[in-house]
């Protein structure tokens, strides 16, 4: 037999059904929140490696790619002054120091980097502090909005001559003066076995070309290039 609902009841229908499916979403559970990008395992303090260019820049310069650094070290903070700080090196040398910020709020944070030669900070891929060039150990600030988590971190910083410092600081928001930027909030990927090779690094040049270093790129096989100075006659006779 066919039920039927009765006029009456089908009019109280379409308001509980509405509640119904009101209450539902009320309380169902929400979406959970987008998942940070995945990052190695971590542990406390931040990677510094030193390059021995061994030659006098005047500022920051791109290593040659796939060169072994001479030094290579998990550090607690990025405060260093002394040739011990940087391997044993005093003068000519290339720094780089990188691994994560992890903040614990949104908000803006105001940086200061103070080192002796030129330096450059980048948060998340964005320079936040330009220092390049040749000075004593001179602060320079800088500010930007940053979200709380896991932000990668880095600096580059050359020493030509003379003292050698590199020191980040911060005032995050809330904070009345500026301090080092303290261990807990820096990591860097744990367990990565430290190779260090000695020997003079190099920096790129504008000269510079496929089997100076570099790697080989943009060449096609339909468009060959001479590889010989123009003038260059070499002699292929037995005599010769």
């Amino acid at each position: 037999m066919r039920h039927r609902l009765f006029p009456r009841a089908r009019k109280h229908l379409v308001p509980l059904l509405f509640v119904g499916t009101l209450a539902a979403g009320l309380c169902s559970t929400p979406p959970a929140a987008a998942a940070p990008a995945d990052i190695p395992p971590q542990e406390p303090g931040i990677t510094l490696r030193v390059f021995d260019v061994q030659t006098s820049l005047s500022k920051l310069c791109a290593l040659k790619p796939s060169q072994t650094p001479n030094h290579d070290k998990l550090m607690p903070t990025v405060d260093w002054s002394t040739e011990a700080d940087f391997g044993g090196l005093s003068d000519r040398f290339v720094t780089e120091a990188s691994g994560y910020l992890n903040v614990p709020s949104d908000g803006s944070y105001v940086f200061r980097l103070t080192s002796d030669d030129g330096s450059r900070l980048a948060i998340d891929g964005d320079t936040v502090i330009d220092h390049d060039g040749l000075h004593g150990a001179e602060p320079k600030g800088g500010t930007v909005h940053l979200t709380a988590g896991a932000n990668p971190l880095r600096i580059d910083h050359f020493e030509r001559d003379g003292g050698q410092q590199l020191r980040l600081a911060w005032k995050p928001p809330g904070a009345g003066d500026f301090t080092i930027v303290p261990r807990d909030v820096l990591s860097t990927d744990a367990g990565v076995v430290r190779v260090t090779a000695p020997g003079r690094k190099e920096c790129e040049a504008s000269g510079d070309s496929p089997g100076d270093g570099l790697p080989l790129t943009g060449v096609r096989p339909d468009r060959p290039s001479p590889i010989c100075p123009e003038g260059f006659e070499p002699q292929v006779s037995g005599m010769d």
